[in-house]
């Protein structure tokens, strides 16, 4: 069954004690501080997780956002991400820090990069239904840009799949397959407003 453990996750010491029986940790969080203040606690929180994880495997939610807002379409940066928004680059430095502190602590480390989760009562979904009631607007190049977006319940699906059949690969892309456009996304959340 799931667990839900709840620790300071900057504090190695009280992290490592409230998880010290589990196989595996998944980590959700992301400091949100102002920018000078994001690279001491991602710090932070990678040292404390790193330690909890010591011989364990952690699988950590990271953000399709380190290969920034515009991906040229003939180049790839799955291997040499390149953000180009703060939220992108704090993403990108927390995966570099725990790879790094994982291997000192010989912990397994899988990075999903997490596309635009929407669904019910989720961010993106209440951007969308927002959108789609705004007069005049439009998606540009009528949404046929791909989305990166992933439904809530494939989030899910994916991490459960990380947990039950251990993962050839250390960073894995987690988004809808087959990869829907923004254009579906939007009309599956005008069909739904209309209906409700």
């Amino acid at each position: 069954g799931l667990q839900v453990r709840i620790a300071r996750t900057d504090d190695a010491e009280q992290l490592t004690e409230a998880t010290r029986d589990l196989d595996v940790l998944v980590n959700c969080a992301l400091p949100q501080y102002s920018p000078s203040k994001t690279s001491a606690a991602n710090h932070r929180l990678a040292t404390a997780l790193a330690a909890a994880c010591a011989g364990k495997h952690l699988v950590h939610l990271s953000s399709v956002a380190v290969y920034g807002d515009f991906i040229p379409s003939k180049k790839t940066l799955f291997e040499h991400p390149n953000p180009d928004t703060a939220y992108g680059r704090q993403k990108l430095q927390m995966e570099q820090l725990l790879r790094r502190l994982a291997k000192k602590h010989s912990a397994r480390c899988t990075i999903l990069r997490v596309g635009h989760v929407y669904g019910p009562q989720l961010r993106w979904s209440e951007a969308i239904f927002d959108l789609t009631r705004s007069e005049g607007f439009r998606l540009p190049f009528d949404g046929q840009i791909p989305s990166n977006g992933v439904a809530i319940t494939n989030l899910i699906a994916g991490i459960r799949s990380v947990l039950v059949n251990e993962p050839k690969q250390t960073t894995i892309n987690l988004t809808d397959f087959p990869q829907t456009s923004w254009r579906t996304l939007f009309d599956l959340h005008a069909q739904a407003a209309a209906s409700s």
